[in-house]
């Protein structure tokens, strides 16, 4: 007599099935909440009116930085260095800088036509690095072209021009007049904009915007540390992405 051998019962494959798309859901859902995040801090910076001004210069910003006649007129505060940390939040990429032994000195913010530039002058001491980043603080402002920040900041007349390549594959423009110490550099993404000036040596300025650049797309990792913030920047991303 042929003796049958028993074994062991199988766990039905619809089981299976049901955990692997669990599994698939859920990591649909983390991919969607970290890319929520990182369009959020894309878009469109945070207000610094409503959350870090006083009263009195929400008033004169609301009313968009106008001049008696109607013509657009930046309006420019300065923020105490110790507030610099509260910029993290709403998305700005100039609070987390962090380096070569710099250390935020002075901070200062200008809306003009809906457009927020944040400027942080850093220094370790010996030499200075300031970084201007610009981004829209209302949905519908664009950034204006890369030649109208620049001349705001370099005579062009005067300054040598070259096409300098990052080392994060970017590429940015180099500006220096003879006679001075000081270079510019400008390098933008889709979605903010850095004018750096230093007196550090010419050969740094390719190492200072790959900084700025590699602090921008780093910090953009970062899961929301403060509740409120987080939420209302993947809150952003997500009617972004939901928009495309």
């Amino acid at each position: 007599m042929v003796q049958q051998v028993s074994r062991p019962p199988t766990r039905p494959r619809a089981g299976w099935v049901v955990l692997l798309c669990l599994a698939t859901a859920t990591l649909a859902g983390i991919v969607l909440f970290a890319a929520a995040w990182i369009v959020g801090g894309r878009v469109q910076a945070g207000s610094l009116t409503e959350r870090i001004l006083p009263a009195d210069e929400q008033r004169i910003q609301g009313d968009g930085g106008r001049g008696s006649e109607g013509s657009a007129a930046p309006v420019l505060h300065e923020l105490p260095v110790d507030q610099l940390s509260q910029l993290k939040p709403l998305g700005w990429n100039v609070a987390h800088l962090s380096g070569y032994g710099l250390e935020p000195q002075q901070v200062e913010t200008e809306l003009a036509d809906g457009l927020r530039t944040v400027e942080v002058r850093l220094s370790n001491g010996q030499s200075v690095v300031e970084v201007a980043e610009t981004r829209p603080e209302e949905t519908s402002a664009e950034l204006a072209p890369l030649q109208e920040q620049i001349s705001q900041a370099v005579d062009l007349g005067a300054a040598e021009h070259e096409e300098i390549e990052v080392s994060t594959g970017d590429t940015g423009d180099l500006y220096r007049t003879e006679g001075s110490e000081e270079w510019t550099v400008a390098v933008e993404t889709d979605y903010a904009r850095y004018v750096i000036t230093s007196d550090m040596t010419e050969a740094s300025a390719e190492e200072i915007a790959a900084w700025v650049l590699v602090t921008d797309r780093s910090r953009l990792q970062i899961m929301p540390s403060e509740e409120t913030g987080g939420l209302d920047r993947i809150e952003r991303g997500l009617r972004e992405i939901l928009s495309w």
